[in-house]
């Protein structure tokens, strides 16, 4: 039998604590490396943000401006209005490490009873 110690010791919990993450841009002059902090999201955070029916805003621009911080130690949030008008191709190149951050790791197959 499975504790819930057990299961928060195997990381069946998010973390609060940012992942840094460093994403390449370029824009009409030398090519940066901005840096950036990705929340985990848990389930509850990860189902309001992409199920919600009822929010028919950018679904990109809202994940960005919720999930993703800036600055020194990832303290300067984005508004929902700056994430809208982020250049694509920055908010491509975020939106990649976002998903590096949320995306369920592989697991191996569940043992089973033979």
């Amino acid at each position: 039998m499975t504790t819930l110690k057990q299961l928060e010791a195997m990381g069946a919990f998010v973390s609060d604590a940012p992942v840094k993450k460093e994403v390449p841009f370029h824009f009409e002059g030398p090519n940066v490396t901005v840096t950036i902090f990705v929340k985990r999201l848990g389930i509850g955070h990860y189902e309001s943000l992409f199920l919600s029916e009822k929010d028919e805003r950018s679904r990109t621009a809202r994940a960005i401006s919720e999930a993703v911080t800036f600055g020194d130690n990832g303290k300067e949030k984005l508004s929902f209005e700056q994430a809208f008008k982020m250049d694509p191709q920055l908010a491509r190149e975020i939106l990649t490490a976002f998903n590096e951050v949320n995306s369920p790791k592989k697991s191996s197959a569940p043992a089973t009873d033979s």
